[in-house]
């Protein structure tokens, strides 16, 4: 779970967002549980982004040596739902 700051926001990004930043920025696992926590009520709003499929995720230069492989949006995806599901029998069409 992540630290609570009541005087910020917490933004979760994707893990293509960790590999775009060159892990400049970390994608924690999303798990989703209602904390107690001491300021009381909390406000959380969702905004779901995706980028097109074919977008290539891939570190700027400047972000210094790339620590991950060049891959599009849609092998990123596809490679972690059948990572996790084996059995799923799903064959991703380009």
């Amino acid at each position: 779970m992540l630290p609570y700051h009541g005087d910020c926001f917490t933004v979760l990004l994707g893990e293509p967002m960790q590999k775009w930043s060159n892990d400049r920025w970390f994608a924690p696992l999303h798990c989703v549980e209602v904390p107690q926590h001491p300021a009381g009520d909390r406000l959380t709003l969702v905004y779901f982004w995706n980028p097109d499929y074919q977008t290539v995720i891939a570190a700027p230069p400047e972000q210094g040596p790339r620590k991950y492989d060049d891959v599009t949006v849609g092998d990123h995806w596809w490679g972690l739902f059948l990572k996790n599901k084996p059995s799923a029998g799903v064959e991703f069409l380009n």
